[in-house]
Formats: C-alpha cells, sequence, structure tokens
C-alpha cells in the first residue's frame, strides 16, 4: 500500500479526537431532491426484545452486585475455620457444610446467568451497547467462577491440613482480541484484579509486590525471546489492582495469536498467583511487523474468537454480533462511544450475500467472507479520509450494487452513491444516475489503483469527475439519506489549497 495513504499507528489517536467535528452539519441539503426514498426498513428492536435485554441486564447486575458481599462472607468464613480447624473438622455443620452449600448455590447461579447472557447472544441482534453490556457482564461472571473455585479449593486445602494458597489474580477487564504492530504500544489498557483470602494484616506489603506481564502460546507456553514485552511491570495499588497501559510487544508472534500471562511476584521474583486462561472469553493478539500481514492476522482472531474449540459452525446471530464488535474495534471505534456501527439492513445484506440466509455459519463461509470484508475493514483503519468519509456516512458501504439502483432510480442526472466493491475486495464503486439515448440510468463505476494513489485520495478522484455531482450521504446509525452537492461535503478533505465551497441547488 502506498505509503501516503496510509494512517499511522501512532497518530491516530489526535485525529480520531477530531473526527467528529470535521463535517459541518451546517451545509445545507439540495432543497428539491430532500431526502432519497428509504431503500430498507431499519427493524428496529421489538418492546419485548428491549424489554427482555433490559430485565436481563438489570437481574445479572444486581447478582454481580450482591457477589461482592459473598465475596466478604468467603473470607470471614475461612478466616474463621483456619483459627479453629480441629473444632470445625469435628462440627461441620457449624460452618463447613453451609459454607459448601454457598459455595454450590452460588457457582449454580452464576451458571445460570452466564448461560442466559449466552443464549441471548445467539438470539438477538445486538447493538454496540449490548455487546458491550454482554461482554462487560460475562467477563465478571466469569471471574466469580474462578473466585468460587478459588475459595472451594481453600477450603479443601484447610481440611486436609495444608496451608492457604492465600492470592488469586483475575483479568478485571481487556480489550477485544486486536492486532498489534511489533514496537507500537498495546491498544487499550489490562486491569488485573488481585483477590486473597488471607487477612490484610498477614499479606506482605504492597511493596513487596508486582504484576508481571508475558507472551504465552496457545498452547499455554512462554514466548520464546530475551525481551517479548516492555513496560510490562506494575506494582499493586492499595485496592489491589495492578493497571497496565502503554505496553509494546518487542517480538513478532509469527502470525499466530497469543495470550497475555500476568503474575504475581514478591522482591525474590517468587510467583504467588497467576491468571488463568479461558479461550471462551479471554482476549489474545497477533504481533505483526508489517500493514501487509494485517488482514490475516486479524482473520485468525475472528476464526478463534466466533469458532471456539474448532466448532464446526456457528448461529448466525451469534457470529454477526462477533463480527460486529471486530469491525468496530477494526474501524478504531468504541463499544460505547461509536461513530458509525452497522445497521440492522447492513447485517442482512451480509447475511443474503455471503451466507444464503442461512441460519447457521460455518468455518468455510466465515473465512471466504473476510477475504471481502478484510481488506474493506484494512481500507477503513489505514487510508487516508476513508474511516472519516465513512464515519459521516458520505461513504455509504455496504450496499449491493442492485440496491444502489432502486436507490437512485428516481434521481436526477449526476446523483451517487459510494460503496464497497462486491467483486474487488478492498476496492470502491460509484454508482451514479447517468442520461444516455435510452434515458436515465444508473451506472457503476470501479475505482481502481489507476484512480486513486499516493498523489490522489477517493476525495480527490471524486473532484475530478464530473459526472458525479450530487454525494448521497447515509445518516450514521439511522439509516437516513440525504443529497447534498459534492463539493459541499467533499471540499475539506481535497488536496489542493484551493477548494471549491460549494453551494446548495434550489430548484
Amino acid at each position: 500500500m502506498d505509503p501516503d495513504i496510509v494512517m499511522e499507528e501512532g497518530i491516530w489517536d489526535a485525529e480520531l479526537q477530531e473526527i467528529y467535528e470535521t463535517f459541518d452539519s451546517d451545509i445545507t441539503p439540495l432543497t428539491d431532491d430532500k431526502k432519497l426514498p428509504t431503500l430498507f426498513e431499519e427493524t428496529n428492536q421489538t418492546p419485548s426484545k428491549e424489554l427482555f435485554l433490559q430485565q436481563l441486564f438489570s437481574n445479572v447486575g444486581t447478582y454481580i452486585e450482591s457477589f461482592s458481599q459473598c465475596l466478604k462472607e468467603y473470607q470471614a468464613a475461612i478466616q474463621v475455620i483456619q483459627s479453629n480447624i480441629d473444632h470445625h473438622k469435628s462440627n461441620t455443620s457449624e460452618l463447613i457444610e453451609p459454607l459448601q452449600s454457598k459455595f454450590l448455590a452460588d457457582m449454580e447461579t452464576t451458571h445460570t446467568a452466564i448461560n442466559e447472557l449466552m443464549g441471548a447472544h445467539k438470539t438477538y441482534i445486538f447493538t454496540p451497547l449490548d455487546i458491550h453490556k454482554t461482554q462487560e457482564l460475562m467477563a465478571t461472571l466469569t471471574n466469580q467462577e474462578i473466585t468460587i473455585q478459588f475459595f472451594q479449593s481453600e477450603l479443601s486445602e484447610l481440611l486436609r491440613g495444608n496451608s492457604l494458597k492465600g492470592r488469586l489474580l483475575l483479568i478485571k477487564e481487556q480489550p477485544a482480541s486486536h492486532v498489534v504492530f511489533k514496537g507500537k504500544i498495546i491498544e487499550d489498557r489490562y486491569v488485573i484484579q488481585l483477590v486473597t483470602s488471607l487477612p490484610d494484616s498477614l499479606m506482605q506489603s504492597q511493596k513487596d509486590t508486582k504484576v508481571v506481564a508475558s507472551m504465552y502460546t496457545e498452547e499455554n507456553n512462554p514466548m520464546k525471546g530475551k525481551k517479548t514485552l516492555s513496560n510490562n511491570i506494575v506494582c499493586v495499588t492499595s485496592d489491589k489492582q495492578a493497571v497496565f497501559q502503554g505496553m509494546k510487544a518487542e517480538i513478532s508472534t509469527r502470525m499466530s495469536p497469543v495470550h497475555l500471562f500476568f503474575e504475581l511476584t514478591n522482591k525474590a521474583n517468587v510467583t504467588l498467583a497467576c491468571t488463568r486462561h479461558d479461550p471462551r472469553y479471554n482476549s489474545c493478539i497477533v504481533v505483526i511487523t508489517n500493514e501487509s500481514q494485517w488482514c490475516e492476522a486479524q482473520g485468525k482472531l475472528i476464526v478463534q474468537n466466533c469458532f471456539i474449540n474448532n466448532t464446526e459452525q456457528v448461529p448466525w446471530i451469534r457470529y454477526a454480533n462477533d463480527i460486529h464488535r471486530h469491525f468496530l474495534k477494526t474501524s478504531r471505534q468504541d463499544l460505547t462511544n461509536f461513530a458509525r456501527c452497522i445497521l440492522p439492513h447492513e447485517l442482512e445484506y451480509l447475511h443474503h450475500k455471503y451466507f444464503d440466509n442461512s441460519p447457521l455459519v460455518s468455518f468455510h463461509q466465515s473465512s471466504t467472507f473476510w477475504t471481502w470484508l478484510g481488506p474493506v475493514a484494512c481500507a477503513l483503519r489505514f487510508k487516508r479520509h476513508i474511516n472519516t468519509l465513512w464515519f459521516h456516512g458520505l461513504i455509504y458501504g455496504l450496499i449491493s450494487k442492485r440496491d444502489c439502483e432502486i436507490l437512485l432510480g428516481q434521481q436526477r442526472v449526476g446523483t451517487f452513491v459510494i460503496r464497497f466493491s462486491e467483486s474487488y475486495p478492498g476496492f470502491f464503486a460509484v454508482s451514479y444516475v447517468t442520461h444516455t439515448a435510452q434515458g436515465d440510468i444508473v451506472m457503476h463505476y470501479l475505482v481502481d489503483h489507476t484512480d486513486i494513489g499516493s498523489q490522489k485520495t477517493l476525495p480527490d478522484f471524486l473532484r475530478t469527475k464530473e459526472q458525479f455531482k450530487y454525494l448521497a450521504q447515509l445518516t450514521p446509525n439511522t439509516g437516513g439519506l440525504i443529497i447534498y452537492e459534492k463539493d459541499a461535503v467533499l471540499s475539506q478533505y481535497y488536496s489542493k489549497t484551493k477548494t471549491l465551497a460549494g453551494k446548495p441547488v434550489a430548484g
């Protein structure tokens, strides 16, 4: 890819903050065309679905809040049993049996909550906020499951006459699986939580404990290398957390997914506790050395995330929710603060075009689909202006050639829509209305490498084409369409100093 049209990883943050301010919302649309006819009726969630998810999230959230009290009860009971172990072993009905029963009841409730969330995840198409909430709750429930198992193990050790392990490390917060460039900062942060069954007075001084991050392979072996990570040692804070920000991967993983492993150590570098890796919930990274490896690396992460334990098929709805999450991540967006998500009708288009409306998605179908979506995601992530144009709906994107013909069928000559080419992954196509001897028709122009490159961006190319006059802009996240004069909305992206201001056309 031409270096002049690549968005450098290191400078993106500042530009991303400006994206929401780049589009002039005061530009007047064409008064005679007004809004284009609606091609799709947006499938809003039915009240019953909204109510169900709201109630589910509320119920799970309430249980999670109550579990913090359970944790205190576990700690208190373990300490009481430890203080007079012979008495409690002789009188198990007093404290040991009730505690064991509580472990089982809490584990059952946790499993039920996890299963209900997983059921919703494969039953309903989620909004980005729903996806975020589900992931957040699932991560917390998974940690609760590990915590219950930890205290069960501590009780068993006491009853056997052994000493307590005393400490447990949990991954409280982590980013979605993503691709990392060697020597570049790992996106987002990791928050590690320390849980202890010992009284604080028996804990080592906070200064004596630190958490160390390292990279482990899929086989759960440490990555070989003198230094795999930098900025990877953090002290435990007073609230028993270690927050990792600014870590860098110093070696390539050779296109293989790896996960981060965290160890609690003391001054003597003795490991006191470590995190567990569960491929169902823990994220992974692939460390690459150049941009040409990005599509393949991200595709491997999607396969790993969607087809856990080499599952051959997964439900379409679950797959759609997972792909949506990955797509937002790859386009540098956050699930809670996004500029443009994938709309329901766009998911319907993808489901029909690449999966034949099948209720199940096979590994082969997913691989074929990624050969198209991967280059699209790569263009959105790296090419200059493309992400901004996509965010503002100036690139319609996910629409078929046939639907563009319906959309533009009754529009004036020169009206056009920018979409992703269905036949050439990563390329753009322009569907536009033109006049022929047979009347006004919709034609399609493939924008290839001779049209855009190091010296000409997509906006520069569109500027030079007189047949493209009026751009149909999609209103992100609502599906509405409005026509603008081309220069009125694209001039701010033109490379030349002299720009065309563009005025609304009246009549």
